[in-house]
């Protein structure tokens, strides 16, 4: 009996290739771009002509101190930090210090004390230390305390006194027809001033007391009595007076100036 043949087991099929994977080319590292280099040695003059021409620049026009970073004395500085041999941003600084100086005198004058305190806290900024800077502060805070004490003294003031009187060249009262100048006495602080306008004898006399020597001011007995007058006497004479009006409270008012 023939015998069927056991048919033959399939070959396995052989596995397919693994796909390639494609390799990232290597990075080469790129040249680093070679530093430029800076001759500081060679750049350092040009800055320093840079910076003095802005300095002198600068303090021509009066920027002594202000603005901060642009003035004679900023740029100065920057100069002296390059090169601190520089005797000439040495003198400039010099002299914007007494330019500022003079610019804080010249507002004190004006009583401008706020543009006065702005320069010198622009050299105080600028140049702190300096002793003659600092003392501006002080200056500028004596200044306006005066200030202060003159105008508390004005307010106080009495107002001025101002009378028209005749100047009695002799004992005959002027309604009597006696010699005489006339024209105004004034007050002005510690002074009486007569100052005459006219004469009736071609002499004018040009008047003029210290309070504090005035040892009397007060009405005649009999010397002008009818018309109101009354002499000054100081260590020095004895001056006739008759007022035009002869009801003004000349006397009284003329002591009270004087006294104060």
């Amino acid at each position: 009996m023939n015998a069927t043949p056991t048919p033959a087991e399939p070959a396995e099929p052989e596995p397919a290739p693994a796909p390639r994977v494609a390799r990232a080319p290597k990075r080469v590292p790129a040249k680093a771009a070679p530093a430029l280099r800076v001759d500081t040695a060679a750049a350092q003059p040009t800055q320093v002509a840079s910076l003095t021409s802005l300095a002198r620049d600068a303090y021509a026009k009066g920027n002594y101190a202000l603005p901060l970073d642009s003035s004679a004395i900023a740029y100065a500085k920057k100069v002296l930090a390059l090169d601190p041999t520089d005797s000439y941003s040495k003198q400039l600084i010099e002299d914007s210090v007494k330019g500022g100086k003079d610019s804080v005198q010249r507002a004190l004058a004006h009583g401008d004390f706020a543009g006065a305190r702005r320069v010198a806290d622009a050299l105080g900024q600028q140049l702190s230390g300096r002793s003659d800077v600092t003392g501006l502060k002080d200056q500028i805070a004596a200044a306006e305390r005066a200030a202060a004490a003159a105008a508390k003294a004005k307010s106080a003031a009495p107002p001025p006194v101002t009378f028209r009187l005749y100047h009695m060249h002799s004992d005959k009262a002027p309604a009597d027809k006696g010699p005489y100048c006339v024209g105004t006495m004034s007050v002005s602080g510690s002074h009486l001033k007569f100052t005459p306008e006219s004469t009736t004898d071609g002499k004018i006399h040009n008047l003029e007391f210290n309070c504090s020597d005035v040892r009397d001011i007060k009405k005649n007995a009999r010397v002008a009595s009818h018309q109101g007058g009354f002499h000054i006497r100081t260590h020095s004479g004895n001056f006739n007076f008759a007022p035009q009006d002869s009801t003004a409270a000349v006397v009284p008012a003329l002591n009270a100036a004087c006294s104060n």
